[in-house]
């Protein structure tokens, strides 16, 4: 009887070991799975990044900018090491190789890959300045403001629309860090980015009046009748320069409502007054119309197997972590398990 009762009460410590040995495992299991995180945002994320310092011909010229390149490498940097950007997607094209044939190339070959629920981005630092108005398109102010390639080739706003309509997004993103009218500035530090002898004007329509679409967000580094600046303090174009600050290291200092993301209209929010802070005479500009917003940060769906951001990395060294002690607690309890049994 009494070796009956030794069994009974052996067998129920059994079974009690078993249940908590087995509710551990479940609970490790379930914490070793792929955890959600915040959503993903639909859809992929495509760039084309431009920077020209360097004009044609090769070498120093009266057209050389000194920051401009440095503009597209560390938007380039922050959007894939930062934001989650696939390095595959986001395609940057500097100096040489940003000629007007390379540059439509570019968006040609993008054309093929992006789909309507992606966001495209195009960036391009450079000059900037304007012409009069070129058939087909009439400009109300009687201008066509145009970027410049490295091969001084112009793309008039008119011609930028018919490269991008080609892109099938519903979300198109344009920031452009460059001057659209009138003069050229020099001061202490600052270089203003338009074309050399260039009268300034007072112009009713600037690059987005043509961007100006459904589907469309445009970021001007400056208003159309002021001259857009790059600093060699900052080692970047001023507007530039503050929406990397705004969109670096978690948390981001751009990400207003606090979602661990940024958007262009909280990169346009955050950077537009600082720019113009530290360069009165200079106004970013913003058209929008899309529908909500377009987030330029990609969340990982998943902790593991996730993109490994340095805004991740704590949470990613915190799950190991825990895994780990989870992993040093069923040890223990596994060895108590057997002691008991024996």
């Amino acid at each position: 009887m009494t070796q009956s009762i030794k069994l009974i009460k052996t067998s129920r410590k059994l079974i009690l070991h078993r249940i908590i040995l087995v509710f551990l495992i479940l609970t490790t299991l379930t914490i070793s799975q792929p955890v959600p995180a915040i959503a993903e945002t639909e859809g992929q994320r495509w760039g084309l990044l431009i920077g020209i310092s360097d004009y044609a011909p090769s070498g120093p010229s009266g057209l050389d900018l000194s920051c401009a390149d440095d503009d597209a490498n560390d938007i380039y940097q922050v959007l894939t090491t930062e934001h989650g950007w696939k390095k595959e997607n986001t395609i940057k094209i500097i100096d040489s190789a940003a000629t007007k044939a390379g540059i439509q190339n570019a968006i040609d070959d993008l054309s093929n890959k992006v789909d309507s629920d992606d966001l495209f981005l195009l960036f391009f630092a450079g000059h900037g300045s304007y012409i009069s108005d070129q058939a087909p398109i009439d400009e109300a102010d009687g201008f066509d403001e145009y970027i410049l390639t490295h091969d001084r080739e112009t793309i008039l706003d008119d011609e930028l629309v018919t490269m991008l309509d080609k892109i099938e997004s519903n979300k198109i993103v344009v920031i452009i860090d460059a001057c659209f009218s009138g003069g050229f500035f020099k001061g202490s530090d600052m270089q203003a980015r338009t074309v050399p002898d260039r009268t300034r004007e007072s112009l009713t329509d600037a690059l987005n009046g043509d961007l100006a679409k459904q589907g469309y967000i445009v970021l001007s580094a400056s208003d159309d009748d002021e001259l857009c600046m790059e600093s060699s303090t900052l080692q970047n174009g001023v507007f530039t320069f503050y929406l990397i600050q705004g969109m670096l290291t978690k948390p981001f200092p751009a990400d207003f409502d606090k979602d661990l993301k940024v958007s262009a209209e909280e990169a346009y929010t955050y950077a537009g007054p600082k720019a113009t802070a530290f360069n009165p005479n200079q106004h970013a500009q913003i058209w929008d119309a899309i529908p909500g917003e377009a987030e330029l940060t990609i969340i990982p769906r998943i902790i593991i197997g996730g993109v490994l951001m340095p805004s991740n990395k704590p949470r990613i060294v915190k799950f190991y972590l825990g895994l780990v002690i989870i992993c040093g607690i069923l040890s223990v309890v596994f060895y108590k398990c057997r002691r008991i049994l024996k």
